[in-house]
């Protein structure tokens, strides 16, 4: 589980299907785009994207989100970072082996 701590609250963070669909109903985008050229969305984009990402962790968690508004103005480089890391962790097109094995 990947969470990530703004302004002294840790919210689940979860970049799956779900989270992806919703950043592209927002986005007016295919999820396949936004998979594939992440590092590549624009200042208006990223922030929606990973924004996704919270409200989905929130919402398997089933705890209260922080409103877009509130993120826009609590997110610092290195929370943008952070997201970016999660968000390639859980979407690597890498085999995980040990995986297959079980």
């Amino acid at each position: 589980m990947n969470t990530i701590k703004i302004k002294g609250v840790e919210y689940q963070v979860e970049f799956n299907w779900n989270a992806i669909s919703d950043a592209c109903a927002k986005l007016n985008c295919k999820p396949l785009r936004l998979i594939s050229s992440v590092t590549e969305l624009d200042e208006r984009e990223l922030p929606i994207m990973l924004h996704c990402g919270i409200v989905e962790g929130c919402r398997i968690a089933g705890v209260e989100y922080i409103s877009f508004e509130d993120f826009s103005k609590a997110a610092r480089i290195s929370t943008i970072g952070e997201l970016m890391t999660i968000f390639s962790q859980q979407n690597s097109m890498e085999v995980d082996e040990d995986a297959e094995k079980k």
